[in-house]
Order: C-alpha cells, then structure tokens, then sequence
C-alpha cells in the first residue's frame, strides 16, 4: 500500500487498534507504535499451506483486549492420520525446488549443485515464518547464516540478510497472545 505508514496512523489515531490481513500465508502480528497511538496487524496463515493455521479471536470490551488462540487443521479425508506430515513434506519439498529456481536466476545466478545445498535452509526458514513465533535455535543453521551474513561475497551477504530477517520476530507472539490496544 502506497504510504502505508501515514495510513496506519491515520486509523490508529482515527481508534482503529486492530487490523486482521493475510495473504503472505504467515501467521505474524506485528505492533506499530506511533508515539500517540499503536496499531496491530495481526496477519493469519493460509489454509492451503501448512502448518494450515486458523484463529479464534475474543474480544474483551471493558479490557479493550483481544485474546488470540491459533488452532490448526490435523486431518483431512485424504489424510486422516498423517496430514501434518504430508503438509510438511509437500510445502518443503515445493519450497525447495522454487528456491532452486530462484537462485539459479538474477540475482543470485548459482550454479545448481551451490542452490541446490541453500534451498533447504530457504525452505526451513520460511516455514518457520510461515508458522509464527519463530526462534533461530538450531546451532549450525545458525552459524551459517551469520556467516554468509557476514561474507564479502555480495549475494551470499544479501542472501544471509535475507534468510536471517525471515528469522526476526518481534514482540509480540504471534500465535496465541492477549493484546490490549489504547
């Protein structure tokens, strides 16, 4: 959205504390505090992509608090008992060969073998992000990307910022939280 900035705080000061979005296929509320007024945006998961997330979403009046609580689905017809295994592997295996392709392309331009070692941790982090409430725990993934953070190598430093910001997950949670606006 064009001015984006100016927008949100036009609602926010207007007393619009609350906007519910999606699209991104993430489940992420970000908080915008713009000294007079805050704005969240709380942004939900798709159902075609996993973790398949939905919320339930209670308004306290008298509190101006809104109690969050993310559910997800668990089963389909087609996959009564394995569903949460099928949807990870379908959305890691479908991220890893977009990543690959992308990468092989402007501006990365990798050679295959090179993009074909990335694309898991491209995968990793965005379901992750995708999933909310992300938290970089695992040591040598870690490592990695603060090292092609910090390389001299200008897309393997854009690439690392890249995977690093997918990573960074402001307060407040995302997934099931109580927020009380102004």
């Amino acid at each position: 959205m064009d001015n984006y900035t100016t927008v949100g705080k036009s609602l926010s000061d207007a007393g619009m504390h609350m906007i519910f979005t999606g699209h991104f296929h993430a489940n992420d509320i970000a908080l915008k505090d713009f000294g007079t007024s805050t704005l969240h945006d709380c942004e939900t998961g798709s159902l075609v992509t996993s973790p398949t997330p939905y919320r339930f979403v209670n308004l306290n009046m008298p509190a101006r608090s809104f109690q969050i609580a993310t559910s997800h689905v668990l089963s389909i017809p087609s996959h009564a008992t394995d569903f949460v295994s099928f949807e990870n592997s379908f959305l890691m295996n479908g991220l890893v060969g977009i990543s690959v392709y992308q990468l092989t392309h402007a501006p990365y331009n990798l050679d295959v073998a090179t993009a074909s070692a990335i694309a898991p941790m491209v995968a990793v982090s965005m379901m992750a992000h995708y999933a909310g409430d992300e938290s970089l725990t695992d040591p040598t993934l870690t490592t990695t990307l603060y090292g092609m953070a910090g390389s001299a190598d200008p897309a393997t430093h854009m690439l690392g910022l890249s995977l690093l910001s997918l990573w960074n997950d402001p307060a407040p949670h995302d997934n099931n939280v109580t927020l009380t606006v102004n």
